[in-house]
């Protein structure tokens, strides 16, 4: 005898996002900018699929098979919260640069969207995110040195606060890399990147 059990699940996702920004330069070497992601919306439709076969034939005068299969579609929207973005550089004094960005957003403004009609079951879920996630800057920044028309080098760093209220989960992203010209029209640029991170999680089980 044999039960061979079969499931398939394909999502479909669409969404569309768009952000606005503004840059100012002051004199040749200072720049200053800011922007604005808005919110956006993605809506996933998750389509399940699952077909049991059964086969019976210990006796061979007596062979069955029988098949059951099930069907079952689900459609859900999930809205992200905006993202505000500032940031500063200084290019080119005596080959030196550097840049520093911070963005702002509020993870705990994220909610969830159930087209069946769930709305005591949609309600939780959106208090559970408002409780769980909270408020992060996002920080990163670089330094870069052009030592001659050549050679150049550089190095960044960035810091990923955990979205989690009570999770620890902070990462931190540390890069370097160099480019070296390779006659007049190639260029050849190497890096690398390292993150951090460590989780901090108590799980309670009732």
């Amino acid at each position: 005898d044999t039960i061979l059990l079969t499931d398939q699940i394909r999502s479909d996702y669409l969404s569309f996002s768009s952000r606005v920004g503004a840059l100012y330069r002051i004199g040749n070497h200072f720049n200053i900018g800011a922007s604005y992601t808005l919110p956006s919306r993605v809506r996933v439709t998750e389509e399940f699929d699952a077909r049991i076969a059964s086969t019976f034939d210990k006796d061979p005068e007596a062979h069955v098979e029988t098949a059951e299969k099930l069907f079952n579609e689900y459609s859900y929207s999930v809205s992200s919260p905006g993202r505000v973005g500032l940031g500063a550089a200084f290019i080119d004094l005596a080959g030196l640069s550097a840049s520093f960005a911070a963005e702002y957003v509020d993870h705990g403004n994220t909610r969830l969207h159930f087209d069946a009609g769930e709305f005591e079951q949609q309600r939780e879920e959106n208090q559970y995110i408002e409780e769980t996630y909270g408020k992060v800057w996002n920080l990163r920044g670089g330094l870069s040195y052009d030592a001659n028309d050549i050679f150049s080098i550089r190095a960044g760093y960035g810091y990923r606060p955990s979205r989690f209220r009570n999770i620890e989960m902070d990462r931190h992203q540390i890069s370097a890399g160099a480019g070296i010209a390779l006659g007049r029209t190639a260029r050849l640029e190497l890096g690398a990147q390292y993150t951090m991170w460590s989780e901090d999680q108590n799980v309670v089980y009732e």
